[in-house]
């Protein structure tokens, strides 16, 4: 389970956060959504510890952030960032192996590359395994980095978080989903999902709770149905929507989106 506690944050004179509380229970998914500036990379980037908060805090498994050693905490919680910073010349099986460090110290076993092919064929990118991570398209740096994270999550060790910050960006329709599926089986298997999203369509079909970030504010942190309104999503992205309940899933479903006047 995940925490931010009265979250705050500012860069000079600019509140980009202004005291942020939400929970990210296990075995749920929670999505964040605000518009673009809305704080949501910042507050994901808190909540790993990338960045310190002005003030606040970010329990872990009911364990402040500042209080983990790094090792241990990477074997309880996996993240994904917006963006790969690698640029060295790993192959992809190599990359997706980096999930195990926490729990093999870089001592690769047979059955460490026995698991990361098995996410890599989760992820459909094992005929990638021995390209050069750098050389790959957007869309397939960004499955091999969720090949990793997902390596990452398989332990004994439990409860596991998880933080995906716009997984989906850079990937077809058929991808977008299949990495969604995949977020929602592991929450159904007992990890906290945390996932940064733009497509409100998305956010309804997979998440269990959805929070919305607005002018540095939670807008809204409630499940699909109480968050996903008009009034709501009018005031977030000044769009107006007709939102209605899919006739065979019973999702809601947001559509013909057109600007507020």
């Amino acid at each position: 389970m995940l925490k931010t506690e009265n979250i705050k944050f500012a860069r000079g004179t600019r509140e980009i956060l202004k005291g942020i509380d939400l929970e990210v229970a296990n075995c749920e998914v929670t999505a964040l959504l605000g518009p673009n500036g809305a704080g949501k990379s910042t507050l994901i980037k808190i909540m790993s510890g990338e960045l310190t908060p002005d003030s606040g805090s970010v329990p872990v498994n009911d364990k402040k952030l500042a209080d983990w050693d790094p090792m241990n905490l990477a074997k309880h919680r996996a993240v994904m960032p917006q963006k790969s910073a690698l640029s060295f010349d790993f192959k992809v099986i190599d990359v997706v192996l980096m999930g195990r460090t926490p729990f093999n110290q870089g001592w690769d076993s047979k059955e460490d590359l026995e698991l990361a092919i098995n996410c890599l064929k989760e992820v459909e990118c094992l005929h990638l395994k021995d390209r050069s991570f750098p050389t790959l398209s957007g869309g397939d740096q960004q499955r091999v980095s969720f090949a990793r994270v997902l390596a990452q999550l398989q332990s004994e060790d439990k409860p596991k978080n998880l933080l995906l910050d716009e997984p989906v960006s850079s990937l077809d329709p058929e991808h977008q989903l299949k990495t969604l599926e995949l977020a929602r089986r592991r929450a159904d298997a007992g990890v906290a999902v945390f996932v940064i999203l733009h497509d409100l369509n998305m956010a309804a079909a997979f998440a269990d709770k959805v929070a919305f970030l607005h002018n540095g504010h939670l807008k809204a942190f409630n499940t699909p149905e109480k968050v996903l309104t008009q009034p709501i999503i009018r005031e977030v992205f000044n769009i107006d929507v007709d939102v209605q309940t899919h006739a065979q899933n019973g999702k809601l479903l947001i559509t013909n989106a057109r600007v507020a006047v």
